[in-house]
């Protein structure tokens, strides 16, 4: 006759399971001998692991019966909570595990094994409902399993593997809680087990995520160089481990986002393209590679990478279709190029991409901060203050999701500004310079595009109101965008464009102070710029209006001839451009002015001359401003009746200043003794005094 313990063992070896039936009745237990009694209990929890497997929900009563006969021996419940905590996306069964571990330690507050264990699941359960409490409990039974790592209780265990799932539990504490601490804390147990020479492929991918998240908690780059350092060495590893080439590509791509150097861009893309290789299938990794793209396209100006990044966000689409965050990357590229070539086509596209994403998330704040973009670049594509005010409610509305969404703000101050250049009313510009004060307070967002943004509302601001307060302002922010002192910049390295309101920015400050180093720093930024690109015309037109304010401060006659040699060569490429004979009309009357002698007038009478020649030229062009300058000039070289005729022309046209200004213009002060002149002075007072009693 086959014993008990021969039948357990047969349907261990046999995995009938269905034969433990007879002895799930608590009157056979007590027929069995102590060894029976454990081994039933085995065979129960490994029934109870098939169960699980299948679905079965079988299985808690399985694991019930096995810890009763077993009498809740920590043994038996340690397996039980291990076979619990492998489904480690399963909620329940974390939660049942928890549990089993819990129960071990109030028999023996000393099992090591079970703080381990308890602690790895309190970390899956905190991941899994992104909640940090369980996240902070499982730190502490780390704590208390660390405590216990010398003892006898823990002589098996892989100490390495003890840190790197510690410095796990605190990673995703730092996820959770956005506390740099809590990152700095994993980094600690990840540098533990990495002195121990852990080296294991997913340790480092590991590691090297905690120095990202927190480089991008921190905004710092130092912590991205990190993160790479490790991902390489998981890739040195293994060549063919498809997640180590991910991490490292996307980490490349964040590091793109502080430098752009063109051999950061290649290790991306080929680490990208490896990845590609090796599971080609994935969204994600389409949608970074175009994300890459993107950031070189928009930075360079370069639309064949943008247009590379379109490729790679239709593939995300065909690989996860209809997925948010693939169609705002899709549409942000798409408004961008429509920007960029004043394309309505790619505008619409972006507009039907935004509309689509909301109709799937429409409580999604970033898909209102795409839309109101959309509508403010269609606003200044039609010059309409209406798309204005739509994109201010789109925006507004994102708020009421998320206050401290930067970007909405952002969103706001930008539909501001534009509002204050389509109708040249400083209040907008005021509220555009509150708002972005708004995304500093939220503190996060910092990017150097808002930098740089913010600088030149309030650089608006200084010119509308000549504060210098709003110019010092204005300099900080544009500093801050530069990110770099100005003698390291390289043509393909930083939008020069940003560089040129930062000249704009000390020519101003200079003009307003009276402050001929200001000015000067102005020349030194401007001729920097054209050392870079020869072509930045904008740069080149104001390097020549320093130059003249440095003249005229100064009372030197160097940077006149050096600013009018800078119009004359503008002129060659436009000889049509109103503005250019204007300024060079003014330019070459006050370096007449400067070198004028008696004993040899006929040096000044030659640049007068030439003056003549351009603004007669703007004037013809249809600058209104150029007949109060021929006014000035016919009053210097001694035409009284031309400078009455052209002031008179001034008045008719709307270009008259104020009285003040009138009356203090050094070049009228010939023509200020006539009769004419003083019954002009007559009939505009007249006139200011009517509308006066007027209101």
């Amino acid at each position: 006759m086959t014993s008990i313990r021969e039948t357990l063992i047969d349907i261990q070896e046999t995995q009938s399971f269905d034969r433990l039936e007879p002895f799930k009745r608590p009157q056979m237990w007590k027929t069995l001998a102590q060894d029976e009694r454990t081994l039933l209990a085995r065979l129960l929890v490994m029934q109870g692991a098939q169960q699980l497997s299948q679905g079965n929900h079988q299985v808690l009563e399985s694991f019930e019966i096995a810890a009763q006969v077993s009498a809740y021996t920590p043994e038996i419940l340690y397996q039980q909570g291990m076979i619990l905590a492998s489904h480690r996306h399963n909620l329940r069964c974390l939660q049942l595990a928890c549990q089993a571990f819990k129960h071990i330690l109030k028999q023996d507050s000393n099992a090591f094994n079970a703080w381990y264990a308890r602690a790895q699941v309190l970390t899956d359960i905190g991941i899994f409902e992104g909640e940090a409490h369980y996240l902070v409990d499982a730190n502490e039974n780390f704590e208390k399993a660390y405590a216990l790592l010398e003892t006898p209780a823990a002589k098996e265990a892989n100490k390495e593997e003890f840190f790197w799932k510690w410095g796990c539990c605190l990673a995703s504490l730092g996820k959770v809680s956005g506390e740099p601490l809590d990152f700095h804390r994993a980094m600690e147990k990840y540098t533990m087990a990495y002195q121990l020479g852990f080296q294991q492929i997913a340790f480092l991918n590991d590691y090297g995520h905690s120095f990202a998240d927190l480089a991008s908690l921190l905004d710092k780059q130092e912590y991205f160089l990190e993160a790479l350092k490790l991902f390489n060495q998981a890739v040195c590893q293994d060549c063919n481990d498809f997640e180590s080439w991910y991490n490292q590509a996307c980490c490349l791509q964040r590091i793109l986002e502080f430098t752009l150097q063109d051999k950061i861009v290649e290790q991306a893309e080929y680490s990208f393209a490896r990845a590609v290789d090796l599971n080609a299938d994935f969204y994600l990794l389409w949608l970074k590679w175009g994300q890459l793209e993107a950031t070189v396209g928009k930075l360079k100006h370069d639309k064949i990478k943008l247009e590379a990044s379109l490729e790679k966000f239709t593939k995300a689409h065909e690989l996860e279709p209809d997925h948010p965050q693939i169609l705002h990357c899709w549409a942000d590229v798409e408004l961008f190029l429509g920007a960029q070539e004043d394309n309505l086509e790619w505008m619409q596209a972006a507009r039907t991409k935004i509309l689509h994403s909301l109709e799937l998330h429409s409580e999604d704040p970033d898909g209102w901060y795409l839309y109101g973009s959309c509508l403010n670049e269609l606003g200044y594509y039609f010059a309409d203050e209406e798309y204005y005010y739509q994109a201010i409610e789109k925006f507004q509305y994102g708020l009421s999701l998320s206050r401290h969404h930067p970007l909405l703000w952002y969103g706001l101050a930008l539909s501001h500004f534009a509002l204050g250049e389509l109708l040249g009313d400083q209040q907008f510009y005021e509220k555009a310079a509150q708002y972005c004060t708004q995304v500093m307070e939220i503190g996060v967002g910092h990017f150097p595009q808002f930098w740089n943004d913010w600088g030149i509302i309030l650089l608006k601001l200084a010119d509308m109101t000549q504060q210098i307060s709003y110019v010092e302002a204005a300099i900080e922010k544009l500093e801050h965008s530069l990110k770099q002192p100005l003698e390291n910049l390289e043509a393909e390295h930083i939008d020069l464009d940003w560089v040129y309101h930062y000249g704009c920015a000390y020519d101003l400050w200079g003009d307003l102070a009276e402050e001929p180093r200001y000015i000067e720093k102005a020349v030194q930024i401007f001729t920097q710029i054209l050392e870079l690109d020869p072509d930045h015309l904008q740069a080149r037109y104001n390097l020549a209006l320093s130059l003249s304010h440095l003249g005229e401060i100064l009372s030197d006659i160097e940077p006149y001839q050096k600013g009018i040699e800078h119009l004359h060569y503008l002129l060659t490429l436009n000889i049509e451009d109103e503005v250019l004979h204007l300024d060079a009309g003014v330019m070459l009357t006050n370096l007449g002015l400067l070198i004028h002698d008696v004993h040899h007038p006929e040096v000044s009478q030659a640049l007068y001359s030439q003056a003549e020649i351009h603004l007669m030229q703007a004037a013809a062009l249809g600058h209104l401003q150029a007949h109060y300058q021929l006014a000035g000039l016919y009053s210097i070289t001694g035409y009284p009746e031309l400078a009455m005729h052209y002031l008179e022309r001034a008045q008719l046209l709307g270009v008259l200043p104020g009285l003040d200004e009138l009356l203090h213009d050094e070049w009228l002060e010939n023509v200020r003794q006539t009769d004419d002149f003083r019954q002009l002075v007559n009939d505009l007072s007249s006139q200011s005094q009517q509308s006066s009693d007027e209101k």
